[in-house]
């Protein structure tokens, strides 16, 4: 039977072989030992996972079961400082100190959960010798991909482990206890070759903050908003300057921002993952405008949707573009409880002193694509905790004539999916710049009820039963595709979701889709719920722009007008266009039609 080797997790910062032995409190007594091995380097969510758990057992050893934990969470960590003045005593004896306090807080919600036994020992004992337990099971969809970041004396992290546990009973008997992590990979997104056209930014050009000299509007287009690692990225630029203003340069990028809060407070460590410099001598529209030229020109609508109809074209044009590469180290975009991690493209005009630059942001999403070449996030190493350093040892290289099991598939489908956020928050105060040993630790649960659990959740069929749903669930796009697309042989419920979804009025409608966490993800929601209503009408798709992200809203009307062509009149129409902006009606022209000013 050939040993285990160690497999290398690009995610963490070591082995993933393991043996412990004896991580519980009686290391060296205890009559047993655990080892765990993950058969996958890294694991896709919703893909398989498997292993076995080694026992070694050199005296009989009194135990009830092999317990096994599979569970994922998200961590947030954050620390602040305080000072507080003393004074004590009076006259000569008066003394004033200052203490330093470091405020610490924790948060953690679970992704999901699940703790089986592996094996039970109905005789209540363990012979001596050597046992191997294979396991299988499939991950829950949706999961996010691991990940940390840390900054200003707090961290965050995405993290998934397996604990083996052999239960001894009786109150001098410890737990025999092994725990490895495991590296947990989001499912890969297909391509979106749908470009992004950003709503320009106009800046105003002021001479010492109070004279007008014009303005410069930018714009820009993506090629795509869903991004792989190492992937390259189009980007088209447009600029019109309508001021007096000098451009000296154009800078373009593509940053990432973690965010975690604990406590209420929270922490923010942003990063550039790629950069270009763009030659400026042959671009349009960039050479300043004469005074006169300025007192000719009106800005007024007409005016404005001329510029903006001169961006279009432009951008269209595909004549002034910049090529960026995805870093290989960027971390998955996720937006969850306690963390999120966001991306944009930014566009900097560089323009003369006292004149304020504009900025366009455009919001991407990067994740493993379809078709592509895995590539996992190389510089975001996941530190192990105590007990899954101490688990790191390699199988004994004597490990023969072991009873091998029959392998257990895990009932992933009794997990709990999602659950209760807590926080703790810890103080220690300092005095005098010198540590006074003190520490006082106050924990504050902030559970929410237990309803609100994804696996526990038991009304079906109503609004309110999908919003607890989409509170905790890790995708929402996956949790209500899963639910439009239940079979009645299969799942009694699928009749009430059914109904619910056939008959979601306007106000509904959008508040589904615009509860959706991911912005890149409502314009598919919406779709997906538009395709199972009984009636779609106008009155959903102006509802629905009122619920989304700014950046979406251009998108969710090109997709859905097409899919309600019977039930969209003239005033629909109107009303539509009453709530769009001037670019946003150019960019939806093609599906609505008519005059666009």
């Amino acid at each position: 039977r050939p040993l285990f080797l160690p497999h290398t997790f690009l995610f963490f910062t070591s082995h993933n072989s393991v043996w412990n032995r004896n991580v519980s409190k009686c290391m060296g007594n205890a009559p047993a030992s655990l080892g765990i091995v993950i058969n996958e380097q890294v694991i896709h969510t919703g893909g398989p996972l498997s292993g076995c758990v080694y026992l070694q057992v050199t005296k009989r050893c009194v135990a009830n079961t092999l317990q096994v934990v599979v569970e994922g969470y998200e961590r947030s960590h954050a620390h602040w400082t305080t000072k507080e003045t003393v004074t004590r005593g009076s006259g000569k004896n008066r003394k004033t100190t200052t203490r330093t306090k470091q405020h610490h807080a924790h948060a953690r919600r679970p992704l999901f959960y699940i703790d089986v036994p592996l094996a039970s020992f109905s005789s209540g004992a363990v012979e001596p010798g050597r046992y191997e337990y294979p396991f299988s099971t499939v991950l829950p969809p949706g999961l996010p991909s691991v990940m940390c970041a840390s900054q200003g004396g707090g961290d965050c992290r995405i993290h998934y482990s397996l604990t083996a546990r052999l239960h001894r009973p009786g109150m001098f008997k410890w737990d025999v206890t092994s725990k490895v992590p495991f590296a947990v990979q989001a499912q890969a997104l297909p391509p979106s070759k749908q470009p992004l056209y950003a709503q320009p930014e106009t800046a105003l050009v002021n001479l010492c903050c109070c004279l007008g000299r014009g303005s410069m509007t930018l714009g820009a287009v993506v090629d795509e908003t869903f991004l792989g690692r190492g992937q390259t990225l189009g980007v088209g630029i447009a600029v019109k300057n309508e001021s007096a203003a000098r451009v000296h340069g154009l800078f373009v990028k593509i940053s990432e921002v973690v965010r975690w809060t604990a406590g209420g407070h929270g922490h923010r460590l942003e990063r550039v993952l790629a950069q270009a410099d763009l030659a400026i001598e042959t671009m349009e529209g960039l050479a300043e405008v004469s005074k006169e030229a300025r007192k000719g020109g009106r800005q007024d609508a007409a005016s404005r949707y001329r510029t903006y109809e001169e961006l279009y074209a432009t951008l269209t044009g595909g004549r002034q573009r910049v090529s960026l590469r995805v870093s290989p180290a960027a971390r998955d975009t996720y937006v969850g409880s306690v963390l999120s991690v966001s991306h944009r493209i930014q566009l900097e005009l560089v323009t003369s002193f006292c004149v304020t630059n504009p900025i366009l942001q455009v919001p991407v999403r990067i994740q493993e694509l379809l078709g592509t070449v895995s590539q996992i996030a190389t510089a975001v190493a996941v530190p192990f905790d105590a007990a899954e350093k101490a688990a790191i040892r390699n199988l004994p290289s004597d490990w023969n004539n072991a009873i091998v099991t029959e392998p257990l598939v895990l009932p992933m489908g009794q997990a709990v999916v999602g659950g209760a956020l807590s926080e703790t928050n810890e103080q220690v105060e300092e005095q005098d710049s010198a540590a006074v040993g003190e520490q006082v630790q106050d924990t504050v649960i902030m559970e929410l009820d237990a309803e609100t659990s994804l696996g526990s959740v038991k009304e079906v069929g109503t609004l309110d039963a999908l919003m607890k749903r989409m509170d905790t669930t890790m995708d929402d796009l996956i949790l209500i595709k899963g639910l439009l697309g239940q079979d009645d042989s299969v799942n009694g419920d699928a009749r009430a979701w059914r109904s619910l979804f056939s008959a979601l009025g306007p106000k509904e409608f959008s508040q589904i889709v615009g509860k959706v966490q991911l912005e890149f993800d409502q314009p598919r929601v919406a779709e997906h719920l538009a395709g199972n209503l009984t009636t779609f009408t106008g009155a959903h798709i102006l509802s629905t722009i009122r619920s989304v992200a700014p950046n979406q809203r251009a998108t969710v009307v090109n997709v859905l007008v097409p899919l309600c062509v019977d039930q969209f009149d003239a005033s629909q129409r109107g009303l539509i266009l009453n709530e769009l902006t001037m670019w946003e009606r150019i960019l939806t022209r093609a599906v609505i039609g008519g005059d666009q000013q």
